[in-house]
């Protein structure tokens, strides 16, 4: 730390209310809530379950999307105050979004993917939802009517008028 800084208070609303550490990854999770992403991967893993910290409820979804405006707020903090380094980390950079860390497989933020925590292994791995599937059902039957219908288009078009099934004869 900068000499006249030790005494910094980092604003409250830039700190995890997991770590009580001001953010360097922040992510939000399914309760809105915003977490730092390896605190609340922790928090999951320990817990056994998706768990809202701050609400104690079980989350449907282990989703997590960078939340970049605040990591808009915590980079102005860190411009305002050059040289200050954060209680909790060992430098003043914070780090980039990253898909995965530590080596674990964490999900995308498209939301095609939600999270399953593997309590009993200690890993993350992510794995098809069940709305994720339904939308992608839906999907595949919508592309294979427009191709039905397009086949169908083809035909009527290209048949001869001796094949016209829907002329009168006399």
């Amino acid at each position: 730390m900068a000499a006249g800084e030790s005494t910094r208070r980092e604003p409250e609303r830039l700190l995890c209310s997991i770590t009580q550490v001001m953010f360097r990854d922040p992510v939000v999770a399914a309760s809105g809530n915003t977490y730092e992403k390896e605190a609340i991967v922790s928090f999951w893993k320990e817990c056994g379950q998706l768990r809202d910290p701050l609400h104690n409820v079980v989350l449907d979804t282990a989703a997590l999307i960078t939340n970049w405006d605040k990591r808009r707020e915590v980079q102005e903090f860190l411009d305002q105050h050059p040289g200050y380094i954060p209680e909790g980390w060992q430098t003043a950079e914070m780090h980039l979004p990253q898909a995965e860390s530590q080596g674990e497989q964490v999900w995308d933020s498209g939301g095609y993917w939600e999270a399953v925590i593997h309590a009993q292994q200690g890993t993350v791995q992510a794995s098809p939802g069940g709305a994720t599937m339904r939308l992608l059902a839906l999907k595949v039957l919508m592309y294979c009517m427009i191709l039905a219908a397009a086949a169908l288009i083809f035909f009527l078009r290209h048949r001869g008028p001796e094949n016209d099934m829907w002329r009168w004869s006399a």
